[in-house]
């Protein structure tokens, strides 16, 4: 699984819920705050930090990516 934004409501329920699913793997990840990636990053060491959206999504290993982010968000 990918994951694109790591705010409180990815940090408290998406990624635990990933973590606590058996046969999930929450592979990358990505958040336009380089201070939320890197935090996030350091407690995922299995998961990949991307430099962009764009580098997460052209990832050919990830059968789902997860857009935790505001609805208004999601076109950009």
């Amino acid at each position: 699984i990918g994951l694109i934004g790591l705010g409180n409501f990815a940090r408290r329920n998406i990624i635990p819920g990933i973590q606590r699913t058996r046969g999930l793997e929450l592979a990358a990840i990505f958040d336009q705050s380089p201070i939320a990636l890197r935090a996030v990053a350091e407690g995922l060491p299995s998961a990949t930090a991307c430099a962009s959206a764009d580098e997460l999504i052209a990832r050919r290993d990830l059968d789902l990516i997860y857009i935790a982010t505001p609805s208004a968000a999601h076109v950009e």
